[in-house]
């Protein structure tokens, strides 16, 4: 089931939209309105190539990584996990472990810096 509309206090009413394959196409409030495209494949494709963007050359998201959106920048890994998000608030670091989970997010703002830790037992259950 996918989430249709949303409401907060602040935010107001958030309405979201999918194809039929269940992939999130649009998602509108009072403040803005977003919206995704995919090729054939599924692939993810690069708004930066317009609204009628066609899958080819420099037209699809390389393996799906956003690597900009609403003025928040991403970096990942040789994994494809996130290891950086930059923001005009500040940057977080992430962390991971050779079992791909999250040990450690590093959030800076500024020149203060907070440190979040994440251990896991034996099942692996943070």
């Amino acid at each position: 089931d996918e989430l249709l509309k949303k409401r907060h206090s602040r935010q107001g009413v958030t309405d979201y939209f999918y194809d039929t394959t269940g992939r999130i196409t649009a998602c509108r409030n009072e403040a803005y309105l977003d919206s995704w495209q995919y090729d054939a494949a599924a692939n993810l494709l690069d708004r930066r190539q317009g609204e009628t963007a066609q899958a080819g050359a420099g037209s699809v998201v390389p393996f799906n990584r956003i690597t900009s959106y609403r003025g928040l920048h991403y970096r990942y890994d040789e994994y494809g996990r996130v290891v950086e998000k930059r923001g005009r608030n500040g940057t977080q670091h992430y962390r991971w472990d050779a079992e791909h989970r999250l040990t450690e997010v590093a959030v800076t703002r500024g020149n203060t810096v907070r440190r979040y830790g994440y251990v896991y037992d034996a099942p692996g259950r943070r």
